[in-house]
C-alpha cells in the first residue's frame, strides 16, 4: 500500500496490472483513515507530476464523501 500512513493509501505494487498509465482509465481501492468530521464533506483529488508543480484534477469535486 502506498500513501500517507494513518491517513490515506491504496494498493499499488508497480506490476503490469496496477501500474499507473497516463490517459488510461483504471480502478483502485482507496483507503481513508481519520475522524468522522474529517471525512465528511466535499471530495476532490488533485495530482502533480513528481518533477513539476502543475496540478491536474484526477477526481472532480463531489458531494458528501461518507454518505
Amino acid at each position: 500500500m502506498i500513501g500517507e500512513e494513518g491517513r490515506l493509501g491504496f494498493i499499488y505494487d508497480d506490476s503490469e496490472v496496477v501500474r499507473f498509465y497516463p490517459n488510461n482509465t483504471q480502478k483502485y481501492m482507496w483507503h481513508f483513515w481519520g475522524n468522522d468530521n474529517e471525512l465528511i464533506g466535499d471530495f476532490k483529488v488533485l495530482g502533480t507530476h513528481e518533477n513539476r508543480d502543475e496540478e491536474i484534477t484526477i477526481v472532480p469535486k463531489r458531494g458528501n464523501f461518507l454518505s
